[in-house]
């Protein structure tokens, strides 16, 4: 796999905005000496403000500053310290995040220089002679976007800066700072200053030390910088033929480290204490606005929970109600059945003929225009608009004949459907009625048929008894007499005044006379007696 360098990712831009710009883009040549313009002017103001120990900030790429520490060097008095700094590179979240670079824990914002962010228009003024604000945003844009595609991608790059060089392969960065690039000019050696703890604050709080090369290591030589976000061991994967072994030398002792003078030393007291002050206070922030979301977090429980419950009784009233008014219909409907039945019943076993559903005619006339709306014309316009291109006016006497005519159709409609009612009702009574009659007749021919049976045996009872009689008296001649005489009167062909005539008186009996008696002048007594009683 072959290394990206600056001259390969600037062709590579070149040749991407040509493919945008569809040919229309200035030659490469030109494009070239833009490109290295707008990075040497970048670079020139990143050196520019970590010679004065601050920050150069870029959102779209990385912040490049001074991480800021104190050791004590008098383990008896822990009040005496030392002040140092080292530089640092921690790459934006932006980049990270749109070139979905893995993110770790890197160097602490309290504890690095106050840094400042780029401005193209400074630049174009400042570091550059040639270049406007506009070409060097874009300019810088396309290669930040080219360099993020390259590390996104995994793939190894070594892009020089002035302060150093980026290294980076399989998504794992690593930044090596060029010492001698970060050398002060024109200055004493720095010395470790050791102090107590600060009566006043110092009226600078980061000034920029005078720093000699004696203090460091021979010219040209490197020392690792704190590799955010990625930690230094993971870049041990990155040795590989296209980058030299020397390229990741290991992490010198604290004396490589730029130490500060004795005012710089002297405010850092003050500002460690502001620090583990603003600390607390994130710490406490923190804890409330967690107790903050967890109470919200539990009154939207709450909340939500309400209002699920509100909606399923919401739910099961209406399923309630639904359920109730089907059952209630189709009570409704049964009872309607059975009442129809009811109706059905007697007209079952009728000689008549029974009535329709409806309890109409079958050769009824149907009503073709129930409300008398009229037809001399296939559409009734309004007064004044034309209709198919005939214009005609309806005047008040015709819209007043119109609405007679219309009334008097409905009365005459409303008196027919209640004649229909009553001969509906009138029919239905007289059916009632007639039934009624035939039960009565049907009744009073089964009393008359219960009479004779009862009559008849009365007769013969008597006959029995008096035949009885007369063998009791040894008559026989009687006895045959009373048999011959009465034998053909015992069928049930004989009748109640065959019954009350003489031939009862001629046989002489007692209890058969007196009844005969009783029969032909008792009147109702005659019609309701059976002569006998079964108690004596």
């Amino acid at each position: 796999m072959s290394t990206y360098t600056l001259e390969r990712i600037i062709d590579e831009c070149i040749a991407d905005g040509i493919k945008r710009n569809r040919g229309q883009s200035k030659t490469a040549a030109v494009g070239k000496k833009t490109y290295y313009s707008v990075w040497d002017s970048y670079n020139a103001w990143l050196l520019e403000k970590m010679l004065k120990r601050k920050g150069a900030e870029c959102p779209s790429l990385a912040n490049i500053s001074w991480e800021f520490f104190s050791k004590a060097t008098d383990p008896s008095d822990p009040e005496t310290f030392t002040m140092r700094c080292k530089p640092c590179f921690v790459l934006s979240d932006a980049f990270m995040k749109a070139n979905n670079i893995p993110k770790k824990k890197g160097a602490m914002l309290p504890t690095l220089a106050p840094s400042e962010m780029i401005n193209f228009h400074n630049l174009a003024l400042r570091y550059s002679t040639s270049l406007t604000k506009d070409m060097i945003f874009t300019t810088f844009t396309s290669l930040v976007r080219k360099i993020g595609e390259i590390v996104g991608s995994g793939r190894i790059i070594k892009l020089p800066f002035s302060v150093g060089y980026l290294l980076s392969k399989d998504k794992k960065t690593k930044f090596i700072f060029n010492s001698e690039a970060l050398k002060m000019q024109g200055g004493e050696n720095p010395v470790v200053f050791s102090m107590k703890k600060p009566e006043a604050p110092a009226v600078d709080p980061l000034p920029a030390p005078s720093i000699s090369g004696d203090a460091h290591k021979a010219e040209g030589e490197q020392y690792p910088a704190v590799s955010s976000p990625q930690d230094e061991d993971d870049m041990a994967s990155t040795n590989v033929n296209a980058i030299p072994q020397d390229e990741y030398p290991e992490r010198e002792a604290e004396g490589d480290f730029f130490p500060l003078e004795g005012a710089s030393a002297t405010n850092f007291a003050a500002q460690e204490e502001a620090y583990e002050r603003y600390i607390e206070k994130l710490e406490n922030d923190a804890v409330a606005e967690n107790k903050l979301n967890m109470l919200l977090v539990e009154m939207q429980k709450e909340k939500d929970e309400k209002q699920r419950i509100k909606e399923e009784k919401a739910v099961q009233l209406l399923k309630d109600m639904q359920t109730s008014q089907l059952e209630q219909w189709a009570q409704y409907n049964l009872e309607k059945e059975k009442e129809i039945q009811y109706r059905k019943a007697p007209s079952a076993t009728s000689f008549y003929p029974r009535m329709d559903e409806k309890g109409e005619d079958s050769g009824r006339a149907k009503i073709e225009n129930p409300y008398g709306v009229p037809v001399t014309r296939q559409f009734l316009g309004l007064p004044g608009v034309p209709k198919k291109g005939m214009g005609y006016r309806l005047s008040k006497g015709e819209l007043v004949k119109d609405l007679d005519s219309q009334i008097e159709l409905k009365r005459s409609q409303s008196q027919a459907e209640k004649s229909m009612k009553e001969e509906e009702e009138r029919r239905y009574i007289e059916h009632i009625a007639m039934e009624l009659d035939y039960d009565n007749q049907a009744k009073q021919l089964e009393a008359k048929s219960k009479k004779r049976e009862l009559m008849a045996a009365w007769q013969r009872e008597a006959f029995l008894k008096k035949m009885k009689e007369l063998r009791m008296k040894g008559d026989i001649e009687g006895l045959r007499k009373h048999h011959a005489e009465h034998k053909m009167r015992l069928g049930n062909s004989i009748t109640l005044p065959e019954i009350t005539t003489g031939g009862m008186e001629e046989t002489g009996g007692g209890n058969q006379a007196s009844s005969a008696r009783r029969a032909e002048g008792g009147g109702f007594a005659a019609n309701v007696s059976v002569g006998f009683d079964s108690r004596k």
